[in-house]
């Protein structure tokens, strides 16, 4: 019997966590409902 292998798929995108002030963190959330993305 051949052994079953995972083949991770190439990572195209990656979380970071940075900080930014409040009144830029409101401007990405406004344009996330306008562009219907998620903001989190």
């Amino acid at each position: 019997m051949e052994k079953f292998i995972v083949v991770p798929k190439e990572d195209k995108a990656v979380t970071m966590t940075i900080r930014i002030d409040r009144a830029l963190q409101e401007k990405y959330n406004e344009l996330s409902a306008k562009t219907n993305r998620s903001c989190y």
